[in-house]
């Protein structure tokens, strides 16, 4: 499957000593699974009451918004547990609450439904925010049909140059957005064997976007006409997961107050200690230590020769203090 992350430079801000010794630490998995909405199979939920509602699963928050007018219309995000991945055109806009791999993801009954702009508030410690492992998304039986056979407003089939992907910006504590791109179907390559139109649950990795309070989900696609985007902007979504710490580090809250430049960071990252005589360790997520260094000063260069791309844990131990954070190494 074809993704590609896209970082943005933030720094990270000075925090107060206080306010990080309140907060509580996050270390246990929270899974938006959607399960227990329902009470009856087969059903979905898109709104009930005008104006803007949050319903929550696991650690997350969705915003629904639904408005009375023309008999009921939504956006944001839905809920369903229909086992079916068929379009019928008898139904017409009732297909939009199905997805193309009939019911959740990985065996289970319910799942979530994304139209338009999808808004999801983490429900834990916003001011330190959290890293997502990711979530499964698959594609909305409406965008597959419009793909597949054309409708009205899209016009033909999908032909080469065609592609629906989904955007998806993470947004941090520092109101700091990283985004990246999910192809939910691409037909950009010239060569038709490198078309796809995505027909099951597949995992969308989101430990990319760093610590986030916030996840924004939009959609752009190919066939774009004078009022914008002419195909049906849905998708579904299951397992939205919390990351759990790697083993042997703990996700603690921060005791030290430190400050990380440049985020990303590329062949050096700088830190700043309240503190000095400290250690800092670096670990990979999975939680293998890749170096070890001692601070002398409060201000300290850390070389990042020799590391690849992507997400790291930085440890700084100052006596009996310990904080732990995440950066992003850039290309």
């Amino acid at each position: 499957m074809k993704s590609k992350n896209f970082f943005k430079k933030s720094v990270f801000a000075f925090m107060a000593l206080g306010l990080l010794c309140s907060a509580s630490a996050q270390t246990v998995s929270q899974t938006a699974d959607f399960e227990g909405l329902l009470s009856q199979p087969e059903t979905n939920w898109h709104g009930d009451a005008h104006g803007d509602f949050y319903f929550q699963s696991g650690a997350f928050k969705f915003l629904n918004s639904y408005d009375t007018a023309w008999g009921g219309i939504w956006s944001g995000v839905a809920y369903a547990n229909i086992s079916t991945g068929e379009y019928i055109d008898s139904l017409g806009y009732g297909n939009q609450y199905k997805n193309v791999a009939g019911g959740g993801a990985e065996g289970s009954a319910s799942y979530g439904v994304l139209y338009n702009t999808a808004k999801i508030l983490y429900a834990g410690d916003t001011l330190q925010g959290v890293t997502l492992s990711g979530c499964h998304m698959t594609n909305n039986v409406m965008l597959y049909n419009s793909a597949m056979n054309g409708d009205a407003f899209a016009g033909d089939p999908f032909t080469t140059g065609d592609f629906f992907k989904a955007i998806i910006r993470g947004i941090s504590p520092q109101n700091d957005t990283v985004s990246m791109e999910f192809y939910l179907a691409d037909y950009r390559d010239q060569d038709s064997a490198g078309h796809y139109i995505l027909t099951d649950w597949e995992w969308v990795d989101l430990s990319s976007l760093g610590k986030i309070k916030q996840l924004l989900i939009t959609f752009e696609g190919s066939r774009v006409g004078q009022w914008g985007q002419n195909l049906p902007l849905y998708a579904a979504i299951d397992n939205l997961s919390v990351e759990e710490s790697p083993t042997g580090v703990s996700d603690e809250v921060p005791a030290v107050l430190c400050r990380l430049y440049p985020v990303p960071a590329k062949d050096v990252l700088y830190v700043e200690t309240q503190e000095q005589n400290c250690r800092a360790e670096i670990f990979s997520v999975q939680g293998r230590k890749m170096a070890e260094h001692r601070l002398a000063g409060t201000q300290s260069a850390l070389s990042l020769q020799g590391f690849a791309a992507g997400m790291y844990i930085l440890k700084i131990t100052c006596g009996t203090q310990v904080s732990t954070s995440r950066f992003v190494v850039g290309w």
